[in-house]
């Protein structure tokens, strides 16, 4: 997994071609840390980067207790093809975004943090249609895929 910084301090970021090189070598998982790193995710701070993600399709993975759900909208309006990853998810907190999977397409969820008491079968039945349904998103030799059916099987 690799750290995605806005492309401001080149000692801290990616060029472009390191980045489209990671994808390609299928070794890239990128997560960004908008509190931990005072680096939002807005729009005009990933920029070009939001591009190559959309284009290659490489998912961007972002902790619940750091996503700022108004800037994750921003960003999925304009790039509506980006996969989104949210991670570190809880039950209680699934109003929100349990709410922004029905509206965004793409947006998937970690689920390994859901420990409650049906607390994975509730979220399911939150979200109904294929693009956003939630499901644990397993680490896999070589490229990962996307689920594209929840896993609640076995539960």
């Amino acid at each position: 997994m690799l750290l995605l910084m806005p492309p401001v301090c080149p000692e801290e970021t990616f060029t472009r071609e390191q980045m489209e090189r990671a994808i390609c070598e299928d070794k890239a998982l990128f997560r960004v840390h908008p509190k931990e790193y005072a680096a939002p995710l807005h729009v005009w701070m990933y920029d070009w980067m939001l591009d190559v993600l959309t284009e290659s399709r490489t998912p961007l993975l972002v902790s619940l207790q750091e996503l700022n759900l108004n800037d994750a909208a921003a960003v999925k309006t304009r790039y509506p093809d980006l996969r989104l990853i949210i991670t570190n998810t809880d039950q209680w907190l699934n109003r929100q975004y349990v709410q922004f999977a029905q509206y965004f397409s793409n947006v998937y969820f970690d689920t390994c943090n859901t420990i409650e008491y049906f607390g994975i079968e509730n979220m399911t039945g939150f979200t109904p249609t294929a693009s956003s349904m939630i499901s644990s998103w397993p680490a896999t030799p070589g490229r990962p895929s996307l689920p594209t059916t929840p896993r609640t099987s076995g539960l």
